[in-house]
């Protein structure tokens, strides 16, 4: 699975929080949060290098590669929903009536 192999990361660096996805070859960075000091130049929403062709990231390369954004950004996205989903507390489980019954013999449960 691919999505195995790509590298999550988050990060600040004064202004918007940031999350970065690499996958090898490229790095796909999206804004998480807008920024919240004025002084700053604005942060595209976006970004993508190509870390083979641009290892310093001096080049924004999303125009070049919209369908490599469209597929890390999308990898992201169900990553996220999977974090929030772990976040969530566990439902406890109905238990079975005759393990409930047990419990209640033993004076466990009233």
């Amino acid at each position: 699975d691919d999505e195995d192999r790509l590298a999550v990361a988050g990060f600040t660096k004064q202004g918007p929080e940031r999350l970065a996805v690499r996958d090898g070859r490229f790095k796909y960075i999206v804004v998480n949060a807008p920024a919240v000091l004025p002084m700053l130049d604005p942060v595209p929403e976006e970004q993508l290098y190509d870390l083979l062709e641009d290892p310093a990231e001096q080049r924004e390369a999303s125009a070049d590669h919209p369908k490599v954004v469209k597929s890390i950004g999308g990898v992201l996205v169900r990553w996220s929903r999977r974090l929030e989903r772990a976040r969530q507390p566990a439902r406890p489980k109905a238990m079975d009536p005759a393990h409930l019954e047990r419990l209640r013999a033993l004076g466990y449960v009233k």
